[in-house]
């Protein structure tokens, strides 16, 4: 879930032409079906910062239901088309229930990945099913087997954004067996980092999980700046989620660097919550990426 206290700015707007597969049709007489659209929130990504993308699918009057759940792939292209990174999902209403005249529109978010490229960066997307591999043919800038660019945007390297610094209250930095690109921080009761003042208008992008026992009863989040809650969220214990928050110039002070806690109303101890757990750390919540950009 997306959530913003206060809204900047406007989104960037990136349409593109694509089709979906008749049923009973061949490739050679396929024709564009649908309208996709990308909407992009920023004109350029950071390194290890957020990527939030919406997408729009308006299907034609005249599209012939679909037999199978199809998959969109969307693949992160350097300047030689080499792919970098993905982000394959499901849409959020599944391929074989689109109708005609339907508008489907979903929003993605995701951290950018610490890839060692910087530059401009392609965007592709298709549909394939996970069954088979079958990529549909879509009309658009073939990419070749079926890949089609939607977008295109600048990559910037990390130093473009601004640093944050871990201080009391975490936990090692720990990393997943199957993913070494996902990795996460547990807070304590109480976290603590700071950061360089922009001396304007800025947002906290967080993307957090909440505590990871079967008792499903929600942690209250708080966000603090020099002892003053600017804002406190509900955590479920149903999935990770995003929260961007945003930060007023006089909420961030006067001071060269700021010092913004997280504070959880509540915590747990694995070992005692969750059966076979040998985990005795009190535990707030996950931190997975934590980013601030000014305004």
């Amino acid at each position: 879930m997306f959530i913003v206290k206060r809204t900047f700015g406007l989104p960037i707007c990136v349409a593109v032409l694509a089709g979906i597969l008749l049923q009973g049709c061949s490739e050679d007489s396929i024709v564009p079906v649908a309208t996709p659209s990308v909407m992009l929130y920023r004109e350029k990504l950071v390194l290890g910062g957020p990527l939030d993308i919406t997408y729009h699918f308006a299907i034609s009057e005249d599209v012939s239901q679909l037999t199978q759940d199809y998959w969109v792939f969307v693949h992160f292209l350097d300047s030689n088309g080499e792919l970098m990174w993905t982000d394959d999902h499901q849409p959020s209403v599944p391929t074989s229930a689109w109708t005609a005249g339907q508008t489907v529109t979903y929003q993605r978010q995701r951290f950018v990945p610490v890839y060692p490229y910087i530059g401009e960066v392609s965007i592709a997307v298709g549909l394939y099913s996970p069954t088979t591999t079958e990529r549909l043919p879509l009309s658009g800038e073939d990419l070749g087997q079926k890949s089609y660019k939607v977008a295109s945007v600048q990559l910037l390297p990390q130093s473009a954004s601004i640093f944050i610094i871990y201080q009391d209250g975490w936990y090692p930095l720990e990393y997943s067996l199957q993913d070494t690109d996902v990795e996460w921080r547990w807070t304590e009761e109480e976290a603590v980092f700071s950061f360089r003042n922009p001396e304007q208008d800025a947002v906290l992008v967080l993307h957090l999980a909440g505590r990871t026992d079967s008792l499903n009863r929600p942690t209250n989040v708080s966000i603090i700046i020099d002892d003053q809650s600017i804002e406190t969220f509900e955590l479920r214990s149903d999935g990770a989620m995003f929260r961007t928050v945003a930060m007023t110039e006089d909420e961030l002070g006067s001071d060269p660097m700021v010092t913004l806690k997280l504070k959880v109303d509540r915590t747990f101890v694995p070992s005692v919550e969750i059966p076979g757990s040998s985990d005795d750390r009190e535990l707030g919540v996950q931190v997975f990426n934590a980013f601030v950009e000014p305004l």
